[in-house]
């Protein structure tokens, strides 16, 4: 048995990949056609053999439900409804419908000791060294460099509690 789709839904199609339903369902023999707008901005005729809905979340994704945070860790997965094996904090697989789930944007911060640094700013050591980051974290921490190079191993942790405190510097 085939899905309905309505207007706005996301879907993919085997020959023509990802798009939206923009108007549909119509009576076609043996289905229901609709009109699909793909990604490269063309209309075209599909029917409804051959489309899927789009996935909302990909694996890896963080969301929220009703306060408590997961990771997606496989899916989408379609029976009755779309649904996702999702994992909590303490490391256990769930199975879950998205219905209510919301995208957690990750926070550019990084919080050490009580003190919360924005990752796109620069600090001042105590010895006046200017200090920025690097992108890329070591065991989960944000790697900082003086001199510009991206695969300096020293953490934010290593200067603050080595050379701080660190000063926020206003460009």
């Amino acid at each position: 048995m085939t899905q309905t789709f309505k207007v706005g839904d996301k879907v993919v199609n085997d020959m023509f990949g990802t798009g939206e339903i923009v108007y549909g369902p119509y009576d076609i023999p043996g289905g229901s056609g609709y009109f699909f707008k793909g990604e490269d901005g063309l209309h075209r005729t599909v029917t409804d053999v051959y489309l899927k809905p789009a996935a909302k979340f990909k694996v890896g994704d963080k969301v929220t439900e009703y306060g408590i945070n997961y990771t997606i860790h496989a899916g989408p997965f379609f029976g009755d409804t779309e649904w996702y094996a999702v994992e909590d904090a303490r490391g256990r697989v769930l199975y879950a419908s998205p219905g209510n789930f919301a995208i957690v944007e990750p926070a550019n911060t990084y919080t050490h000791d009580g003190v919360t640094y924005d990752l796109a700013a620069k600090y001042r050591d105590a010895g006046g060294d200017v200090w920025s980051f690097t992108g890329r974290r070591l065991h989960g921490v944000p790697t900082v460099t003086m001199s510009g190079i991206l695969g300096n191993t020293d953490t934010v942790e290593d200067i603050a509690d080595d050379y701080g405190p660190l000063t926020r510097v206003n460009d």
